[in-house]
């Protein structure tokens, strides 16, 4: 049995939004969930990640937007549990930034972890199938031209380790006219976004269930396709999985 599946799930009207994709081959199954949760200073929201990570059984996961200031193993735990044992935070500098990479130590091992101040890599070894593989966690800047440094930041990390990655989160830019409504779109951030895929080695992954992952929710309102997962083809030649 082959999978290559992303999914979007919507936990609260306008804020809660959280992605899924699973990867897998036969009795293999990696799962990636990413969520921009707009704030972890809120306990219910912490309650809710947990059930997710007890329901779905992540391997990595990816948060935006903690908003927090500083980390510790009681926030890491109350998010991942005795699942995602381990993790790592970046703090927040402004108010709507922060990031907090978690994961499952008995399936995938760390051995290098990188961090900028929008960014995680985590690099390791899945231990089921004793393959290296990188996983990249991105809270993109709403200026453009933060995001272009951005870009170039995640390429030259990707291209210094050849290896398969999954990079995923808030992107705060879309791919094409098409996940925009409501809104004009900026072409120019649209080519720079699409050069980044290029130079990155990386694909799109196509999202099941709802069409956009943002909206302003207002009268007039806009709607984005903000949130997606990128991943290296190599690792679907790993897992011999075909589009």
């Amino acid at each position: 049995m082959r999978t290559l599946r992303g999914s979007v799930r919507q936990h609260n009207p306008g804020s809660l939004v959280s992605l899924v994709i699973f990867v897998g081959v036969n009795s293999f199954l990696m799962i990636v969930l990413s969520w921009n949760i707009r704030g972890l200073g809120v306990v219910g929201k912490r309650k809710v990640m947990r059930g997710l990570v007890d329901r779905i059984k992540p391997m990595v996961l990816f948060i935006q937007e903690t908003k927090l200031s500083s980390y510790d193993h009681k926030i890491f735990s109350s998010l991942g549990g005795s699942l995602l044992q381990k993790g790592v935070g970046v703090d927040a500098i402004r108010a709507s930034d922060g990031l907090i990479t978690l994961w499952n130590e008995d399936k995938f091992v760390v051995s290098n972890c990188i961090s900028r101040e929008r960014l995680i890599f985590v690099i390791g070894q899945m231990t089921e199938l004793k393959k290296v593989v990188g996983f990249c966690n991105v809270y993109a800047d709403t200026v453009e031209s933060n995001r272009k440094t951005l870009w170039n930041d995640i390429v030259v990390i990707l291209n210094s380790f050849p290896i398969p990655w999954v990079v995923g989160g808030d992107f705060n830019a879309v791919l094409d006219p098409s996940e925009r409504i409501g809104a004009s779109v900026n072409m120019g951030s649209i080519r720079n976004f699409n050069s980044f895929v290029l130079r990155a080695k990386v694909i799109y992954i196509p999202l099941q269930g709802m069409a956009y992952t943002w909206s302003n929710f207002r009268d007039s309102a806009t709607w984005s396709r903000l949130d997606r997962f990128l991943i290296s083809p190599m690792l679907m030649s790993w897992l011999h999985l075909l589009r």
